[in-house]
């Protein structure tokens, strides 16, 4: 084939791909799932069935959910997280965007500065970790993509009960359903919001005149909660600490991009290590997680076989041409 008719067809496949992956890539929800990783569940029950399983949860330094060790119970949980808001109460003010050091997130709210749900989780993580209560992160997307608007709130293992129950530190509550005083868990609250239950009742630890309203805060979880998904590494300190993978030396340089640019360098390079369980049922938005990762990977490749392959012909026509001369 003549150099030149290669050297066209070369240049039609790169641009294909390279237009192809700039759709892929110019929506934050689709590279989210090209590049997070996510593993599908049916349920939260079939997920904890699986949490002896090695590997398939980390928590925070010092923290065990083995039903043999002594842990404290959801009211000392909620009691640790009221003590800390009553002792630093946060100012008025828009919520900061902060850095995802545990460390960070805390001294930030002890000065009373106002941060966005995740900080304030990992914050809280940090806390009840201190006094071994393990606590696992969700994330809740609502029904049509991942990015923008969303919510995090956290699920608390009870040892008293050997059970795990929803605690929001963001908006200070637990949730709970008719009469029953019992807080509830992820499960149970995503199907009562779900179902738009008139039962589901928010219960403030600590209260002030400033608080959203309740309806404001139900309204806005029933939107989030068909796609709900929750962290399979919960060890925010091991997180931050190796959250650029092998770029970790450029870590100095990358934690002055902005938050939304290293956050997006993070989720690229932790791979498997920051993984979510989503929750896939009939209520839940179908992404096409797979579809999208083989595709982006099939372009990539492409380009770079295509783009190899017209080196290696230039190479070999500039060699003949050489050795003609």
């Amino acid at each position: 084939m003549p150099f030149a008719r290669w050297k066209n067809q070369s240049a039609i496949i790169a641009t294909i791909c390279v237009v192809g992956l700039g759709v892929l890539l110019s929506s934050q929800h689709r590279v989210r799932l090209i590049f997070g990783s996510y593993k599908e569940i049916d349920s939260v029950a079939q997920f904890d069935a699986r949490l002896s399983e090695p590997g398939e949860m980390r928590f925070m330094p010092g923290v065990s959910i083995d039903s043999s060790v002594q842990q404290l119970g959801f009211t000392a949980a909620v009691s640790i997280l009221s003590d800390f808001v009553r002792q630093h109460p946060p100012a008025d003010g828009d919520d900061l965007p902060a850095i995802d050091d545990p460390d960070s997130c805390t001294a930030y709210l002890a000065q009373g500065r106002k941060l966005h749900c995740y900080n304030v989780d990992i914050c809280a993580c940090q806390l009840l970790a201190r006094q071994g209560i393990p606590a696992r992160m969700w994330d809740m997307n609502g029904p049509t993509e991942l990015g923008g608007f969303g919510h995090n709130l956290l699920e608390v293992r009870d040892g008293e009960r050997g059970t795990w129950r929803v605690l929001d530190p963001y908006y200070r509550c637990f949730f709970t359903l008719g009469s029953d005083s019992i807080p509830i868990g992820f499960s149970l609250l995503r199907r009562s919001l779900l179902a738009s239950d008139t039962s589901l009742h928010i219960v403030r630890y600590v209260s002030s005149d400033k608080d959203r309203p309740t309806a404001n805060i139900l309204a806005e979880l029933r939107y989030l909660a068909p796609c709900a998904m929750v962290h399979a590494n919960n060890d925010f300190r091991s997180r931050f600490d190796h959250r650029y993978g092998i770029f970790m030396p450029l870590s100095s340089l990358l934690d002055h991009l902005p938050l939304r640019a290293t956050r997006g360098v993070r989720m690229i390079m932790l791979g498997s290590s920051d993984r979510r369980f989503i929750i896939h049922d009939k209520e839940s938005p179908n992404f096409p997680i797979t579809t999208l990762k083989l595709t982006f990977q099939f372009l990539a490749i492409l380009l770079l076989g295509s783009g190899g392959l017209f080196l290696s012909r230039l190479i070999v026509v500039r060699r003949t041409g050489l050795s003609r001369k």
